[in-house]
């Protein structure tokens, strides 16, 4: 199973048996705990479910859903794998850059509301850029 960083995931598995059996979940063999981001929970239907309100990089690995009862156990294993969050580059389209050319700038000039760059650029030495 494979989930970008920062995502919401879920993982569900069915679990029955005589009698109704413990289901415990383990992240490389490690018992997983609820907190603020991992939450536990079991349907009517007897479906158990670890729900990942927010995926880190440390959720990544092999996650096992334990059910054991008095005549036996069962193991059902999913590996997590976590991918890097996307990253976009957007430059607005309906505002300019200003940057500056080693010199002082004067915020108030700067965000005149008459917008005369004109004599802004003449005073401070800015320049239009298109670069980020």
């Amino acid at each position: 199973m494979t989930v970008e960083e920062g995502r919401f995931c879920r993982m569900d598995f069915k679990v029955s048996g005589l009698p109704a059996p413990d289901v415990s979940w383990y992240l490389n063999g490690r018992p997983v705990q609820s907190d603020d981001f991992h939450k536990m929970i079991v349907s009517e239907k007897g479906f158990h479910s670890l729900i990942f309100e927010v995926v880190r990089a440390s959720d990544a690995g092999a996650y096992a859903c334990v059910a054991k009862n008095r005549a036996g156990e069962a193991t059902f294993t999913v590996q997590l794998e976590v991918l890097a969050p996307k990253q976009l580059r957007v430059r607005p389209t309906f505002s300019k850059y200003l940057a500056l050319n080693g010199k002082g700038l004067n915020v108030k000039q700067a965000f005149n509301p008459e917008g005369e760059f004109q004599r802004l650029a003449a005073q401070s030495g800015l320049y239009e850029s298109e670069e980020l």
